[in-house]
Order: structure tokens, then sequence, then C-alpha cells
């Protein structure tokens, strides 16, 4: 039987004769068929501009599966991370460009972490920013993690410890199907909002402070953020699963 081996750069386990000999009896690490994509990144390594202009925006070049190319700019600190993280190369001072069409990287993805949603375990069919892309993350391998299109939408623009603390999808009760599972979780998340207004009530009695001065409060602001978004993923949540009985139980525990 043919020996296998694993390629360090697909994840792909091959037969040895996939892989290109480095000397009489070993082999690189790396298929034949990842070769060319090894090839342009050593090439861009020789050839990459030291620095990148700071105080100004960057441009991105990459292609999509199908070969058509796009473009846009990010912040100098964002092209540093895709450059450090070997998502993207540098050209020039202000131009950098995507070493993996969408699809490659997707695949590379799945590669990586698994077919498996990483939050609740159930077929993952989308990629997730673990940081938003709205709160300044970024497509990178670090960044990205195969997610099923449920979680995604409930996550929302969450960080990812909120989203574990507010709603927690790899809780699982034995004999208690997934619908009545995340019901519980629901309730959860609304007794968490509860206790929050609870909180903010005792320390209005405590302090006698006056609302429209405990409004001004940075702390107040924050909070008060913490609750929009919990309410944002509970109405995205509730959207997706339209269902009649959850959202009875929601009104009850208003």
């Amino acid at each position: 039987m043919e020996r296998m081996k694993t390629c360090t750069i697909c994840g792909d386990t091959l037969p040895i004769s996939d892989f290109l000999k480095k000397s009489r009896e070993k082999w690189r690490g790396y298929c034949k068929k990842c070769n060319s994509i090894r090839n342009k990144m050593k090439k861009a390594k020789v050839f990459e501009v030291p620095e990148l202009e700071k105080g100004v925006e960057i441009e991105v070049r990459g292609k999509m599966s199908k070969g058509h190319k796009y473009s846009s700019f990010v912040p100098y600190e964002k092209a540093i991370q895709l450059v450090g993280e070997r998502v993207a190369y540098i050209v020039n001072p202000r131009l950098i460009r995507k070493y993996f069409d969408r699809e490659t990287f997707r695949m590379l993805v799945f590669k990586r972490y698994g077919d498996r949603c990483v939050y609740c375990g159930e077929i993952a069919n989308t990629i997730d920013h673990i940081i938003p892309k709205s709160k300044g993350g970024i497509t990178s391998f670090s960044n990205c993690v195969p997610a099923c299109s449920n979680c995604n939408g409930v996550k929302g623009n969450l960080d990812i410890e909120e989203y574990l603390y507010y709603y927690e999808p790899s809780t699982t009760f034995p004999g208690v199907s997934r619908t009545d599972s995340v019901r519980y979780s629901l309730l959860e998340i609304t007794e968490k909002i509860d206790n929050i207004n609870t909180y903010l009530g005792i320390c209005l009695k405590r302090t006698g402070i006056e609302t429209d001065e405990l409004n001004n409060l940075e702390e107040m602001e924050e909070l008060e953020e913490k609750v929009n978004e919990l309410n944002e993923t509970i109405m995205n949540f509730k959207s997706n699963q339209s269902n009649e009985y959850v959202e009875q139980l929601i009104s009850e525990r208003r």
C-alpha cells in the first residue's frame, strides 16, 4: 500500500506520489497542486516592499472565484494585519494584493477547522468573522471560522465573548431537542436583561441620582449599548425561527 502524507497548505491527505521530492528519501511538505500557490507566495515575499505608506488608505485588489477582479480600500492598520497574517502581499506602498480568491479562501478555512459550526456543532454553510468587520475585524485565517447560517445571523455584530455569554448555542441537555434548548437559551437572555434593569433600579435608589443625570454617565451609555445589542440579537433570532411559541415565551417574560 502506498504511503500517505498530509499537505501543509491544503490539508488533504494524499498518496506520497502527489508530493515533490526534496531528496532521495524525503518529500516536500506541500502537494504538487499547491506548489503554484507556494511559488506565488515565495515570489511575493522576494519582491514585497518593506513598508506601506502610513496615514493613507491602502488599496486591496483580489479576484473572485470566476476570475472577476475587485478592489477596495482599507486603513493602513488593517492592511498591515492582512500582510502580517499572509492573506495579502505588498505590491507597492499604497497597494496590496490578496493571495487567494474568495472561494479558495473559504475552502481553506473549512479545511483548517472542518465542516462543523464552531458555535453549535451543526453543519456549517457560512464563514463568520470572530471579530465583526464592523468592529475592525479582518478577513484572515485567524479571524474567520465555519458557522451555520443560524448562529452567524444571531451573533450578528456581537463580539465572541458577548455572544457566548448572552447566547450559548453549544449548551445541550440530555433528552431535550435543539428547539427546546434554544427556547431555554432565549429565556436566559431575557432573564439577564431583567437582571440588568433591576440592577439599574437599585443603583438609582442607592445613589439618589436622577435618571437624566445617570444617562449622561459613560457607564450608562455602555450598558445601554449592551442591552440594545441583546434586543437586536433576540429580534434576529425570532425572525430566523418564526416560531409563535418562542414569541409567546419571550412576551410572557417581559
